[in-house]
């Protein structure tokens, strides 16, 4: 069987389509090895991350739909809740997120 020529196009709204593509990540990754040769797996970790930021950005989007004052978005993927999560201060991610960067720059 051969695949369409044309695409299907998406449904739900941008959040549900945010939400989609994380879920996808999230399967591709546990089905990963946590370690592979005594280190840790490292593709599964960035998968997960990967699938953490894109269910934030659907919350940032969700909220905006909402009501909720769209705010200025990061130039990098630093994983910082603005206005939508806790009052302007970094996730709990953050730390990890250092520590997880600074182990891939050896």
């Amino acid at each position: 069987m051969k695949p369409p020529i044309f695409s299907a196009r998406p449904a739900g709204n941008m959040p549900q389509q945010y939400l989609h593509r994380a879920r996808m990540f999230r399967a591709v990754a546990i089905s990963m090895v946590d370690y592979a040769n005594a280190e840790p797996n490292w593709p599964k970790y960035a998968l997960l991350t990967h699938a953490i930021e894109l269910s934030l950005k659907a919350f940032a989007h969700h909220s905006v739909d909402n009501g909720a004052a769209p705010g200025k978005e990061p130039k990098q993927h630093d994983l910082v809740v603005g206005r939508h999560g806790r009052a302007n201060g970094p996730t709990r991610l953050q730390p990890a997120m250092r520590r997880l960067g600074h182990h891939l720059r050896r």
